[in-house]
């Protein structure tokens, strides 16, 4: 979805991005599922220098479990966009609060397509969210939860990431010239959630549909050709398996039918309530 993009009538791109928009210059690899390095922890100088993080990225082994910056999206960015891409990231952290440090999870930014980005895409701007680790939601106070209320957690920050990316969308879009023809805000994205962030698909999946599909009447959503329009935006899912797409195809399907019969029985019940008043 980085380097393979759906063409200049999207120019926007949205990016899974960690609290400290700093992309892979911290970071040897990405732990599948967290827990993240607390703040402030630094690389000793007896660690292995690819993987130094090893051992305190949830004592996971090397395996399947890793995943290196060409693997996952805010790696290929980043490694695009490079040290301008680093730079407009973090004036884009500090710009509601100087000292700010981190971008909240469920929260996004945008910065402008910067270096390689620039030129060897055809992304304008970067939407930056920060979607959560499935296991390792930020808990209020630290406090100890069951594992359901965990997962609760994750999969309501996940869905806000989804809503303030389009939010986002709609603010720089001014900034763009719509030269598609009809004046729609494309953007392209990856499935939220299901890469190190550790989210199962399925429950990827489910976030992803239930949160852009809902109330589908009433915000004049509708799927064309793969794509989910809401109103003046398209979002395009850039995912590589062909199953994977499918089954998220299937459960926009789902939702959508859900939310047309919901609103065609609250219609059909008001219209009576009209009838015998």
């Amino acid at each position: 979805i980085v380097t393979n993009d759906f063409g200049p009538n999207y120019p926007l791109l949205i990016n899974p991005a960690n609290p400290q928009l700093t992309g892979v210059s911290k970071f040897p690899y990405f732990p599948v599922g967290g827990p993240q390095p607390p703040d402030g922890f630094q690389i000793s100088k007896d660690a292995h220098p690819i993987m130094g993080y090893v051992s305190q990225w949830g004592g996971m082994s090397v395996g399947s479990g890793m995943m290196f910056a060409a693997n996952v999206v805010d790696g290929l960015v980043h490694q695009l966009g490079s040290k301008e891409l680093a730079a407009v990231c973090q004036e884009a952290l500090r710009q509601p609060q100087p000292q700010q440090q981190r971008i909240q999870e469920g929260d996004a930014v945008a910065t402008p397509a910067v270096g390689k980005l620039l030129s060897e895409t055809n992304y304008k701007y970067i939407i930056h969210t920060i979607p959560p680790f499935y296991n390792h939601p930020p808990l209020p106070n630290d406090q100890d939860q069951d594992e359901d209320s965990i997962h609760a957690l994750s999969k309501r920050l996940l869905a806000e990431s989804y809503r303030s990316s389009l939010r986002i969308a709609a603010t720089v879009s001014s900034n763009l010239d719509n030269d598609n023809g009809n004046g729609t805000i494309c953007m392209a994205s990856p499935l939220l959630g299901a890469g190190c962030r550790g989210f199962p698909v399925d429950v990827a999946i489910e976030v992803a549909a239930q949160t852009l599909m809902g109330d589908a009447t009433s915000t004049q959503q509708v799927k064309q050709g793969g794509q989910l329009k809401q109103g003046s935006m398209t979002l395009g899912f850039g995912i590589p398996s062909g199953e994977i797409r499918e089954r998220l195809m299937d459960a926009l399907d789902c939702e959508y039918d859900k939310n047309i019969n919901s609103n065609h029985n609250n219609n059909s019940n008001n219209d009576g309530k009209r009838e015998r008043q």
